[in-house]
């Protein structure tokens, strides 16, 4: 009789880690996500600080080599030179912010959003007991939610079934998520 008490505690504690792991897994993902795309932002911001410094040098030796016409003579070559540099790092400024705003609208499709757009799913619920009653006990419809994450697509229920919504889904609806 112990040997079967035994025998029937292991799967859950087995169950207990799993689910431990999965949202550590899913905590360091967020946080990996995260320190990326402060780390982008900053590599970003250095690399238009260096454009506009490289453009400052530019027209300081360009000031140095060609000296300005006086006023009212039309635009001079010295001008035409310095209104190219310009045009050249406004172009590569604006490369960069296509680039960055593909790159965010990327980052949020993979994890289950793109810009303007909720991460809405189809209700589901879950009877099975391999789950803890904050999960099995409520329908979710977020795909944003880490409880409803953790569930397993073969142990999905379409529809609510008569249970109230997740408080994790709510929250996120409740912030636009």
């Amino acid at each position: 009789m112990a040997e079967s008490k035994t025998q029937r505690s292991m799967p859950a504690r087995a169950t207990t880690t799993q689910r431990r792991s999965a949202a550590s897994r899913v905590k360091t993902a967020v946080e990996r996500t995260a320190e990326l795309s402060e780390e982008v932002a900053h590599s970003v911001e250095d690399g238009q600080r260096a454009a506009i410094e490289a453009v400052r040098k530019f027209v300081d030796a360009v000031d140095h080599t060609l000296p300005a016409l006086p006023h009212g003579e039309g635009p001079s070559r010295r001008q035409e030179i310095i209104d190219s540099a310009l045009e050249m790092a406004e172009r590569l400024l604006h490369t960069q912010y296509d680039f960055i705003r593909a790159l965010v609208d990327n980052v949020g499709k993979a994890v289950g959003r793109s810009d303007g757009e909720l991460p809405y799913e189809t209700p589901f619920h879950t009877d099975s007991p391999e789950y803890p009653p904050t999960h099995r006990n409520v329908y979710h419809d977020n795909s944003l939610c880490d409880y409803g994450k953790e569930i397993k697509r073969e142990h999905r229920i379409s529809g609510p079934g008569g249970r109230s919504r997740c408080d994790r889904c709510n929250t996120l609806a409740s912030q636009d998520r």
